[in-house]
């Protein structure tokens, strides 16, 4: 450091040599630091408009430090010769009233590698009491240690009043100390730990800002301001107790830690539009002070890979969304098998696209040729939001001569609906396409279903439909198969036949239909009998459970049920019954009957529920007591009416006769 290199190469030494074993104390150490003394300008809060700065040196008089042993060595500046007119001016500054909390890191900065900016220049206070005759200058230094260290601003006041006889610096016409220096002391402090932070989008970020005052000055207000992109706005103030909040959710720390000297600034859900330079400003009584602290918003990016044109040369294509800032490498790697990767520089890209939340997506696109032995195409992609490159990765295959693909080998479909069975198809330069044939095979037997001979198609199954022409051309054999039936179910076999070449691929079709349950009560003598109707379902394989569940029971599965022979109707679907001898308990139960079907996602159940026997013979009681009271009001009324109508005898041929009384026999 200048005129203290020797001084700071004795503290690596001490430092590297300390024994590990030492008990740690508190000592007082002077701590000199290389400056640049601002001679020009009117600064409030530091930050000069003058470019005549002129070399000092600002010496911390006994700042505490933790010693482990390693500062044994030390001994207290000696101060220097008696200040000449070029000579560097020396600042002498005690930290009795105000500590320095990030001395220890300023006094080991050069032994870590790390520099530090030193910057004085003169302040002014920003009132003064009407009374006052003080004398004293007051000087502000502002100490950034280097990649990304804290950062300190310091208010120092001299000590000296300038007297008859006094030794005057000759430029800054300041008494001079018995060493030939500047006496001042610290009255006023502000600290932040991270003048430099990354964060990710959408995370919760804290600025930090600590501040401390010398006794008699009171903390009057704490602002916090955002510039970015020329603009600035206000974030968060505190006056004397009042807050107000202009970023939404922007909270400081609570009030004890604020007296204690913690003006930290949270914001939580972080957006693009919270980046930029948070400047956080210190006011007490006497003086002010500030920090800026960068904040940076990063998003890290997704990438994926894909194959845009199947057709050579092939197209990929490296999609890469969801990041930010902008700024992003793409790069292209090429790798044949057992040979040494290649960077790839002819790639194009898509514009640059924003999306609402402000992250950013670009896309870019390769024409690959994977050689003679096939080649690893890879997308590289490097962001500052990666601690290393993502990457993704494809294999392209070596050309070929002739080839048929399918990407559906088996299929299935429900009856009725319209198929499409995909056939695929390349060859290499050279080559025509003269004929594409589908067959279909099926219990032993083959038929033609459709074919295409250089222009000319003869179609065998009514409705089937090629790809138009120009897909044809394009490698696209696919057929398509409206109105499914059963008789459409088999192995298609897709032949491609070109001028030298022939192959073809086979897809196994699967015709389905959903079976229909009905479940009914076939007797009603005990034991009762219920019959479960299955119908319209194909193929023929089907699996029937019976389940028993009494009132309050577990279910339990029946195996002695019985099953009607097979039915196939015309359309080919089949049918087929299944009848129960139900015992229904003292309970009643429930009994289901459930139906497990190939072109079923969960089996079909159809259920009833059975009554107790002793239910239904109170039901029959009840009905023949009603029978019986009935029959006997009918009884009752016969015999009254009989004794009131017209009397009746038989005679001897045992005919009944009727015989009319007049009125006055009727009284006898």
């Amino acid at each position: 450091m200048g005129m203290e290199e020797g001084w700071c190469l004795l503290l690596c030494l001490a430092l590297s040599g300390a024994a590990d074993t030492a008990e740690s104390q508190w000592r007082p150490v002077d701590v000199v630091l290389d400056c640049f003394l601002v001679e020009e300008g009117r600064h409030r809060s530091g930050f000069p408009s003058s470019e005549n700065m002129v070399k000092a040196l600002l010496v911390l008089r006994q700042v505490p430090m933790l010693d482990d042993g390693s500062l044994e060595s030390f001994t207290d500046f000696q101060g220097g010769t008696q200040a000449k007119d070029g000579s560097p001016v020396t600042f002498e500054a005690s930290v009795d009233l105000v500590q320095i909390p990030q001395a220890e890191a300023l006094l080991h900065a050069d032994c870590s590698g790390q520099e530090v900016t030193c910057e004085i220049s003169r302040y002014f206070l920003r009132a003064r009491q009407e009374a006052t005759t003080e004398t004293a200058a007051w000087f502000i230094t502002n100490m950034q240690i280097s990649e990304g260290g804290p950062s300190v601003s310091i208010v120092m006041k001299t000590l000296r009043d300038a007297h008859d006889g006094a030794v005057l610096h000759p430029t800054l016409h300041l008494p001079l100390g018995p060493q030939g220096t500047v006496q001042t002391a610290v009255e006023f402090q502000v600290t932040t730990q991270t003048p430099s932070l990354n964060f990710l989008l959408g995370s919760s970020a804290t600025l930090h800002c600590g501040f401390s005052m010398a006794p008699g000055s009171d903390l009057t207000s704490v602002e916090w301001r955002l510039q970015h992109k020329g603009s600035g706005q206000l974030v968060y103030s505190w006056t004397t107790g009042q807050e107000q909040v202009k970023r939404e959710g922007a909270t400081l720390e609570p009030e004890q830690q604020l007296t204690a000297g913690n003006a930290s600034l949270t914001l939580p859900g972080l957006t693009v539009k919270d980046e930029g330079a948070y400047i956080c400003q210190i006011t007490s009584s006497l003086y002010q002070a500030q920090q800026i602290i960068h904040l940076h918003i990063q998003a890290s990016p997704k990438v994926q890979l894909s194959l845009a044109s199947k057709a050579l040369p092939l197209t990929l294509i490296c999609n890469i969304a969801g990041y930010y800032p902008p700024d992003i490498t793409v790069t292209w790697i090429r790798e044949e098998l057992g040979g040494a990767p290649v960077k790839i520089s002819d790639a194009s890209f898509s514009s640059l696209r924003q999306s609402q939340a402000g992250t950013y997506s670009i896309s870019s696109s390769l024409k690959a040729e994977p050689g003679s032995a096939g080649a690893t195409y890879t997308c590289q992609v490097t962001h500052v939001s990666l601690d290393e490159p993502l990457q993704a990765s494809t294999w392209t295959a070596p050309p070929v001569e002739f080839q048929v693909t399918t990407q559906t080998p088996s299929l299935n479909f429900l009856l009725g609906s319209s198929a499409t069975l995909h056939c695929g198809f390349s060859m290499a330069p050279g080559s025509d396409l003269t004929s594409v044939e589908w067959r279909l095979q099926h219990k032993g037997s083959g038929q033609l279903v459709y074919s295409w001979t250089t222009g000319q198609e003869q179609v065998k199954r009514e409705g089937a439909t090629l790809e138009p022409e120009q897909q044809l051309t394009a490698g696209n054999a696919s057929l398509t198969l409206p109105g499914l039936t059963v008789k459409d179910e088999g192995a298609y076999i897709c032949q491609i036949t070109s001028s030298l070449y022939q192959a073809q691929q086979i897809i196994h079709l699967h015709i389905q239909a959903s079976p229909k349950v009905q479940l009914s009560l076939a007797s009603k003598a005990l034991p009762l009998t219920l019959i479960c109707n299955i119908a319209g379902y194909y193929p023929p394989d089907i699996t029937v459970t019976w389940i028993r569940e009494e009132l309050g029971g577990a279910p339990v599965k029946i195996s002695d049920a019985s099953f009607s022979s097979l039915r196939q109707s015309q359309a080919g679907t089949y049918s087929i019954s299944s009848s129960l001898k139900a015992e229904p308990g003292s309970a009643g139960a429930t009994y289901t009957c459930q139906v497990t079907h190939v072109s079923l996602d969960e089996p079909l159940q159809a259920s009833t529920w059975t009554a107790p026997p002793d239910q239904r013979t109170t039901a029959f009681g009840v009905i023949f007591a009603s029978s019986f009271f009935f029959l006997a009001l009918l009884y009752l009324g016969l015999q009254r009416w009989q004794a009131t109508s017209p009397k009746v005898c038989q005679d001897s041929k045992t005919h009944w006769v009727a015989t009319l009384l007049p009125e006055s026999k009727k009284k006898d």
